[in-house]
């Protein structure tokens, strides 16, 4: 019996066992998500101690927290017609939470396990991607724990804001097929990934992460042993 092959329960509703058959672990919890966001659209919500109707903006915003970890910025809810100042006024309500500078969550969606990538990007007004160290973790190719989140951002582009002091910031030109989404992460891909970590990270997690990489089929054995050339390069590290 797939151990996927379950029931979604709701209070109000419930989806079949037979349709999440042969579904990933990450497509059952993008179901379960869409199903409570669908409940949230229709029920009621806490707005401070008070219960209320969602409004004509609760549907967009929902929409877009769920694709970004449960946050919301006006910049991500302006193509919907929702204002900035609603987002201000639903913070007063209580019907969202400052989460940093334009930054707002809603806390009825659970956090996400990469919230503080996720959160770093948003903190960078949409122009990071998450890279080295911090993409190894959220690619799971070795065991590393990196102190601070590392992300790369135009090289064009400068951030004045507060808020980053646990921030590694790399500066660099991203091509389209460099950058790759892993949930509601935006990091670099498995390939431009390895190439960064070479130069950041002890050669011995870039190798485990080169072996993993490969175990996987997300590099070729010529792009194996080209990895590798450059830890040999930056061996003394």
């Amino acid at each position: 019996t797939n151990a996927n092959a379950r029931a979604i329960q709701t209070p109000d509703a419930e989806v079949p066992r037979g349709v999440l058959v042969g579904l990933s672990t990450l497509a059952v919890s993008r179901v379960e998500s869409a199903v409570a966001v669908t409940l949230h659209r229709q029920k009621p919500y806490r707005s401070g101690t008070v219960l209320v109707m969602p409004g004509k903006y609760w549907g967009a915003l929902m929409d877009v927290a769920l694709d970004n970890g449960g946050y919301v910025t006006p910049t991500l809810v302006a193509p919907y017609g929702v204002p900035a100042v609603e987002l201000r006024k639903m913070v007063s309500r209580g019907t969202l939470v400052s989460a940093g500078h334009g930054v707002y969550r809603i806390p009825e969606l659970p956090v996400d396990r990469f919230d503080e990538f996720i959160l770093a990007r948003l903190w960078a007004a949409g122009r990071g991607v998450i890279s080295h160290d911090s993409a190894l973790v959220v690619h799971e190719l070795c065991d590393i724990n990196p102190t601070e989140v590392h992300l790369t951002i135009p090289t064009g582009y400068r951030i004045s804001r507060a808020g980053g002091d646990h921030y590694q910031i790399h500066h660099g030109d991203l091509a389209s097929d460099e950058i790759g989404r892993v949930e509601a992460v935006t990091v670099t891909t498995i390939r431009r990934t390895l190439t960064d970590a070479a130069s950041t990270v002890a050669t011995y997690l870039v190798r485990q992460a080169i072996a993993t990489a490969r175990e996987r089929g997300a590099i070729t054995a010529g792009d194996e042993r080209g990895y590798r050339a450059l830890t040999e390069q930056g061996s003394s590290r």
